[in-house]
């Protein structure tokens, strides 16, 4: 396709693209929560990528894994 980005140009910055998505989406979810009055977000971070999470948000008890959030 003319125009469209090759492989090694979407990897170029790939873990900083990666760390972008990550903080917004944090961003969102804390946004949200607070627009609703929900009181405390625990956020664990995965440091390496076999852990089979990248994010895991804990509020009132519920717990939620996030994987794959660049793909």
């Amino acid at each position: 396709m003319e125009g469209s980005p090759s492989t090694s140009e979407h990897s170029l910055y790939s873990s900083y693209r990666e760390m972008l998505l990550e903080h917004l989406f944090a961003g969102a979810v804390m946004s949200h929560l607070w627009r609703n009055v929900v009181g405390r977000l625990e956020m664990l971070r995965s440091q390496v990528d076999d852990s089979g999470y990248d994010l895991v948000l804990e509020a009132n008890g519920a717990c939620r894994h996030q994987c794959g959030l660049a793909e």
